[in-house]
């Protein structure tokens, strides 16, 4: 569903992914780990078409994508209720998105008017996710998606996860903390140095 093809990235002299192959299946979960600064959240962007590869190229089966970055890129001016609909334009009946975006706020404890600044720094790191959840997209991209959360919320992301697996869908989740994901079927790879490449990019059959 997600496939990478001998894709390579630099910034101006750094070499971040080089001549990475990688396919993430349908049902799929991928969980990538390692230390900061080491090119995870680059790999993530390359496969999620955020950014582009220097070479190689980068293949997508499904048809819709949602991407919940590190950094929130909430709408500061737009309520959570508007910050919802707004992500969700395009994908469904005005309707639909309504109830989306209205299930979404009741799931994750979110207050409907409130402003992106008026909120706690978790309450926007939930509206972030909520945003991604709710576009029930075919592949997701979550960038440490379990940071500045409790156990709570920690549980519901590993079940929308579940749920985009169920259907069919692919999920790449990068992250530094894997005790959320312990006793979760999922693809587990580490990087152990940069650049990312075939050398450093190691699978682990079981969850560490």
């Amino acid at each position: 569903m997600i496939k990478l093809e001998s894709v390579s990235l630099s910034y101006a002299d750094t070499c971040v992914v080089d001549d990475l192959s990688l396919h993430i299946h349908s049902g799929e979960l991928f969980v990538l780990h390692g230390p900061s600064g080491i090119g995870k959240t680059s790999l993530l962007e390359l496969a999620a078409g955020v950014s582009a590869p220097n070479s190689g190229r980068v293949l997508h089966a499904g048809k819709t994508r949602a991407v919940a970055f590190q950094d929130d890129a909430l709408v500061p001016w737009l309520s959570a209720r508007d910050n919802l609909l707004f992500a969700l334009s395009g994908r469904f009946s005005l309707q639909k998105r309504q109830q989306q975006a209205d299930q979404a706020l009741a799931r994750f404890e979110l207050p409907p008017k409130a402003l992106p600044p008026e909120m706690s720094g978790g309450m926007r790191r939930r509206l972030n996710l909520a945003r991604a959840f709710s576009a029930e997209a075919d592949m997701l991209f979550l960038d440490e998606p379990f940071a500045f959360l409790n156990e709570r919320w920690h549980t519901e992301i590993k079940n929308e996860l579940a749920q985009c697996c169920a259907r069919g869908g692919a999920a790449f989740v990068v992250t530094h903390d894997l005790a959320p994901l312990l006793g979760t079927p999922a693809t587990f790879a580490k990087i152990s140095a940069a650049p990312v490449s075939p050398a450093t990019l190691h699978f682990e059959n079981d969850t560490p």
